[in-house]
């Protein structure tokens, strides 16, 4: 098994990404109003969707990340982020449309998203879903 498929396998559904996102992403402050104060939302073991003690807007731990609003799934821009960092050929937006069976204009424009960002998530280092679930439980017991 090459280092994407393990990587793939690891982000193989919505809740594995989201707590990468949890952990690597985590909100300081509010957007909408500045405060700093968050409480847990009522599914937080599901979504990780925080809320403004102030203001009780909703903050998903996607936001200001390359995976906001994306069109085509969080699982699918997750593999396509891991298939571009971590292949050695350049994957063309016509490939990537194929392969995840969105527009090729769509590719192009994750793609670009991707290249000219300056997020760099290390998702290499998961060898295994065990370490993202214990780095998501030191998270939770510390009062994130």
């Amino acid at each position: 098994m090459t280092e994407i498929e393990k990587l793939k396998s690891i982000f193989h559904n919505e809740e594995n990404c989201l707590k990468f996102l949890l952990v690597n992403n985590q909100i300081i402050r509010c957007d909408y109003c500045g405060k700093e104060e968050f409480y847990n939302g009522a599914d937080f073991m599901k979504s990780f969707i925080k809320i403004c003690k102030s203001c009780k807007k909703k903050i998903s731990p996607q936001k200001n990340t390359l995976f906001e609003n994306v069109r085509f799934g969080l699982v699918n821009a997750f593999h396509i982020y891991i298939e571009t960092k971590l292949n050695t050929g350049k994957m063309s937006s016509v490939d990537i449309a194929e392969r995840y069976n969105i527009t090729q204009k769509t590719a192009w424009e994750y793609l670009n998203k991707i290249n000219t960002s300056n997020f760099n998530y290390n998702v290499e280092r998961y060898k295994e879903v065990e370490e993202l679930e214990n780095e998501v439980k030191l998270l939770i017991a510390f009062g994130y």
